[in-house]
Parts: C-alpha cells; sequence; structure tokens
C-alpha cells in the first residue's frame, strides 16, 4: 500500500530519529500510518501527573517540559524535551500514568503514537521490545549521572552540562537554545539570579551568549570540559 503524502512526511520523520531508525521498515511504516501530528500553544498540558497520555510522543519543533511542584509552589523540572525526543514511554508502557506533570514549552508540534497503537505492535512482535530495552537502559542512565551531579557537582559543572545537553543535537554553526533563565534554574536544581550570574561569568569567559528567550553556545568544547561528568546525554 502507497503512503499519503502527510504519512509520507511523518514516515521521513522517523526515518531520522535516533531511536526510531531502529525499527524495522514496516514497524516505521506502521507507526507513521498511525501517528497523529498536533499543534499546541505554550503552556498547554500534555498529561497531568498521573494522568494517561494520549500516547508516545516526538517532539518536531518547540520543548516538552515535565515537571513537579513542592508544597511552596516552587516548580521542579525534570526534563525539557526537544526536537528529536521522545517523551511518554513509562506511561505508554506501564499505563500507570504521567511521572510528572507535563506541558509544551513554546509553541510546539508533536508527533503522537496512540498508546494502543504502541502497545498491540509490541504485544505482536517482542523483537521490538529491545530497541524499546535500550531506550529505557538509556534514560536510566541519564537519570543516575542527574542524581550524581545534583549530590556532587557545583551549579557552574551543572550549569555547563545542561547547556551540553540541550546543545548536542544542534548544528555546530548554530547552537542557539531556546530556553529561558527560569527553565534552565528548574534544570539544575537553582535559583534564577544564581544561574543568570552563573551565565554572566560563563559569558565573560567567552563560551555563551545570553539572549532574550535563549542562550548561545559559543565554545561547546571548553563548556563541555566543565562538565562534572564527560558522557552528555542527549534529550
Amino acid at each position: 500500500m502507497t503512503a499519503n503524502a502527510p504519512e509520507r512526511d511523518i514516515l521521513e520523520i522517523l526515518r531520522r530519529n535516533k531511536w526510531l531508525a531502529q525499527l524495522p521498515a514496516d514497524a516505521t511504516a506502521e507507526l507513521a500510518a498511525g501517528a497523529r501530528r498536533r499543534r499546541l500553544a505554550d503552556g498547554e498540558l500534555i498529561a497531568g501527573r498521573g494522568k494517561q497520555p494520549e500516547g508516545l510522543a516526538l517532539v518536531v519543533s518547540g520543548a516538552i517540559r515535565s515537571s513537579n511542584f513542592s508544597a511552596e509552589g516552587r516548580e521542579i523540572a525534570f526534563s525539557l524535551v526537544k526536537p528529536g525526543g521522545l517523551w511518554g514511554l513509562v506511561a505508554v508502557l506501564d499505563g500507570a500514568g504521567a511521572v510528572h506533570e507535563t506541558r509544551v514549552s513554546g509553541p510546539t508540534e508533536l508527533i503522537v503514537f496512540p498508546t494502543r497503537l504502541v502497545r498491540d505492535m509490541l504485544d505482536r512482535d517482542p523483537a521490538l521490545y529491545k530497541p524499546v530495552t535500550q531506550m529505557l537502559c538509556y534514560r536510566l542512565r541519564k537519570a543516575y549521572s542527574a542524581v550524581d551531579d545534583l549530590a556532587l557537582a557545583t551549579l557552574r559543572q551543572r550549569l555547563a552540562r545542561q547547556l551540553c545537553t540541550l546543545a548536542t543535537e544542534l548544528p555546530a554553526e548554530k547552537r542557539h537554545i531556546s530556553v529561558t533563565q527560569d527553565e534552565l534554574a528548574n534544570l539544575v536544581g537553582a535559583t534564577r539570579p544564581s544561574v543568570n550570574r552563573e551565565l554572566a561569568v560563563l559569558e565573560r569567559e567567552g563560551l555563551v551568549e545570553r539572549q532574550y528567550g535563549g542562550v548561545t553556545v559559543l565554545d561547546y568544547e571548553h563548556l563541555h570540559e566543565l562538565c562534572a561528568t564527560q558522557r552528555i546525554f542527549e534529550l
């Protein structure tokens, strides 16, 4: 069966994705055929904490922010999934709902693979669990690394690592990260003023440039040297 134009567009995006490109061609085609494209406004809710999301989401543009709130109302961000990243895998697999409250950051376009579609494909072909398991292991290592950073790394090291993580998939000639200082502060477990001071130091050192609504990484290699650990996990 020949795919229609929207399906072909989605199929090309899936074939270029680091994780989904590992799937067999027929599985990728089935995902593309059953996918839905969604465009959301800044701050729009994808899933509340404990609520089941529509499905597995691939970020095409914009970002997905997962966070929880303290008893005092302070937001703690746990992840910012940028274009090319996948969100919702755990909730799709175990059916226990989203781990955190999840909203989009900025105007965002998603490709959503419905939960039933993903589960049916895994039930029919258990071999598909191999790339899924690899993805889960990767994310578990990323989570362990984040815990290490919060416990052992300085704010300067945590900020450098987060900037490298957000910039690693961007073209080397233009590593501009669309992220606010509030979002950075939440991601590194610090206050906005302290993050602003550290960014000012990095800017004076020629490593980054602060801009309205974002940060441009000017010297990725030297910024990477500041990280507490050497491995940079993609989103």
